[in-house]
């Protein structure tokens, strides 16, 4: 009697050491699928595929052509850059900086032109450090009837820029003078000067005698 005693209890610890076993396995089973569909999730392929290349240009475009002013804050905020004052000619401050990057794409140089009269007419140009998209390309595709200016013949260190009106902004962007991809971006709000009639109107000639 006391040996098929020990013979069940035998039997019945080895029936819950195989059900805690499985219990095991199950529980490591799914702690794997959860750490692999976390890896997944987490993976540079699951992740979300970057916007297009010309859309996150024209939007920071049109961001910095709806901002009230470009001051040298906001464009210190806007590229991650700081910008120190250059020179002053009377009529213009003029503020330089280094790196930073706009519409993801690495940027070299930035010039800020303020007005000393009017702080709302200004200019800032972006030089990038990383080619930009095709720049015929981003003209036609966002852009009605832009204008454009091709680098000069003579010098190939001109640009060609096409550009185009959006408010009080004149906005362009430049390609170098051998490739068609951006290569800067100008935000112009400086408005156009009128020419003095001394100098548009010529004097008129003398009668003839």
């Amino acid at each position: 009697m006391r040996s098929q005693r020990l013979s069940l209890l035998r039997c019945v610890a080895i029936g819950v050491m195989a059900i805690s076993a499985a219990a095991c396995n199950r529980a490591e089973g799914g702690a794997r699928n959860q750490a692999g569909a976390t890896h997944a999730a987490s993976s540079p392929q699951a992740a979300t595929q970057p916007a297009d290349a010309m859309t996150a240009l024209k939007n920071a475009m049109d961001e910095v052509a709806a901002a009230d002013r470009l001051s040298v804050g906001y464009v210190e905020t806007l590229l991650s850059v700081r910008l120190k004052k250059e020179s002053d000619n009377g009529s213009f401050t003029f503020h330089v900086g280094s790196g930073g990057q706009f519409a993801g794409l690495a940027v070299k140089a930035v010039d800020l032109r303020i007005s000393n009269s009017e702080p709302a007419n200004s200019m800032l140009v972006i030089e990038l450090a990383q080619p930009g998209p095709d720049a015929k390309a981003f003209a036609r595709r966002f852009w009605t009837q832009p204008d454009y200016m091709p680098p000069s013949p003579h010098s190939r260190a001109s640009s060609g820029y096409w550009s185009t009106r959006q408010g009080d902004n004149k906005i362009s962007i430049g390609h170098p003078f051998d490739q068609d991809v951006i290569s800067s971006v100008v935000i112009d709000r400086i408005p156009d000067t009128p020419c003095p009639p001394e100098v548009c109107e010529p004097a008129p000639l003398p009668p003839i005698p």
